[in-house]
């Protein structure tokens, strides 16, 4: 729609939208974690990069190699890693990758992957045929299991953040990737998240410089490296069921761009339906608004939509 600044005429337009959001996701299934379930860190070679400030693992760490940087704080065991663990991990990351997915596309940045323009999920099976990643916040939302499954590395960015919302747990997200998983380094040390859910990786999980895991770094048969690092295992009771989530209201902005100019300028004016749920949205009567006075539609106002 294109509006023309006049200076003596105002007028009224009518616009009717209809707007479908992407599908509801694929349920998702929670893996069993068998002998993993009590363990922060499970790994075949366990590295720890920062001696000061310490890195914290609220929880059992196990690995065939120790690290050689010490000391580190960890509430729970230290050593070798229980004789189920490769398998338990097998069976994991079999229930992982034998769910249905919905797929988000090839390679995906979260925050704005296809239907999810604000990078607001709901429970639900998401899956990339590429690279994932988290590159500014997502948000979870609603009690229900969380399955992102990334076909090739699975990063975040520094200063990213992964959180929560609507009663979502921590104990039912999961993320599992083809390659390597990075979490970005924070700016500072951090005492609450920037980072929810059970990381399974075999290619190994690096944890960059004062990122807050309350979750799970496991790669049996891969690498772990913490840097001045808090990691905790959940303590949220793990998802059995319940009712909907409730939805999240659907929004509506617009803009002119540019946003002022002279008698008989042209601008284009641009509205933005966002539905942050997996399920569709749709307007069920016309989305009227006045114009600005002054302001009328143009002759040719190459009217367009992408819903």
């Amino acid at each position: 729609m294109m509006r023309k600044s006049l200076s003596l005429v105002a007028s009224v337009g009518l616009v009717t939208l209809l707007y479908g959001a992407s599908s509801a996701s694929a349920q998702a299934v929670a893996p069993a974690l068998g002998s993993e379930s009590t363990f922060g860190v499970v790994s075949n070679t366990f590295t720890n990069s920062n001696t000061a400030p310490q890195t914290i693992i609220n929880g059992n760490v196990c690995f065939t190699t120790g690290s050689a940087v010490v000391p580190l704080t960890v509430n729970g065991t230290y050593g070798a890693c229980p004789a189920a663990a490769g398998t338990d991990q097998l069976g994991a990351l079999g229930t992982l990758n034998g769910q249905g997915c919905t797929s988000l596309g090839a390679i995906v940045a979260l925050e704005t992957a296809p239907g999810h323009p604000t990078g607001v999920y709901t429970p639900g099976c998401y899956s990339s045929t590429g690279a994932m990643s988290v590159n500014t916040t997502v948000t979870l939302n609603g009690a229900g299991v969380y399955v992102f499954r990334s076909g090739g590395a699975f990063n975040t960015a520094a200063n990213s953040l992964v959180t929560l919302a609507g009663g979502a747990c921590e104990s039912d997200v999961f993320w599992t990737a083809v390659s390597a998983t990075t979490l970005g380094a924070n700016v500072a040390l951090s005492a609450t998240p920037t980072f929810v859910g059970t990381i399974i990786d075999q290619a190994g999980i690096s944890i960059g410089h004062f990122a807050n895991l309350t979750g799970r770094a496991l790669a049996f048969p891969a690498t772990v490296t913490t840097d001045a690092n808090t990691i905790s295992v959940p303590t949220c009771p793990a998802f059995v069921g319940g009712g909907p989530v409730p939805p999240v209201p659907p929004t509506v902005t617009k803009a002119f761009s540019p946003s002022s100019n002279g008698p008989g300028g042209v601008s284009t004016l641009t509205i933005t339906l966002t539905n942050a749920n997996a399920t569709a949205a749709t307007l069920t009567t016309s989305l009227v608004d006045p114009l600005p006075a002054g302001v009328v539609i143009a002759a040719s106002p190459n009217a367009s939509t992408t819903c």
